[in-house]
């Protein structure tokens, strides 16, 4: 079981490790992070906005998110990405614990409840439920 958690520990960090290395891509990554850093800026937290216009293209959570960020003191690429990041492994983890515990009685993990034992995907099988 340690294994499992210094292998996860160690896969966080790669993954997180160079999340500022690089600028803002594409036109929407920008956009979101300057609305999330509006929010933070003047504390309306309830509508979005873009250069001064309400802008509702997304849910706000996202918005939510960079903001916190950028009030805990992240500069721009960091207040953006690294909340994301973040949830993506919380999500991740939720998955594999609830998967390897049997909740979803779907799929199993080739009969194996110790997640240590998982080494690669394609000992994930889905089972047809039939009646």
């Amino acid at each position: 079981m340690w294994f499992g958690r210094c292998l996860l520990a160690a896969l966080a960090v790669l993954y997180l490790m160079n999340l500022g290395s690089a600028g803002f891509l594409g036109p929407d990554e920008p956009r979101y992070a300057s609305i999330g850093r509006a929010m933070a800026e003047n504390g309306d937290l309830v509508t979005p906005r873009l250069d001064g216009a309400a802008w509702f293209e997304k849910p706000p959570l996202l918005y939510w998110m960079t903001a916190a960020a950028t009030r805990l003191g992240l500069h721009d690429e960091w207040a953006a990405r690294l909340p994301l990041a973040l949830l993506t492994i919380a999500f991740l983890i939720f998955f594999y614990t609830f998967a390897a515990a049997g909740v979803f009685p779907e799929c199993r993990f080739n009969g194996h409840r110790d997640p240590g034992d998982l080494g690669r995907v394609d000992r994930l099988h889905f089972r047809r439920r039939t009646r």
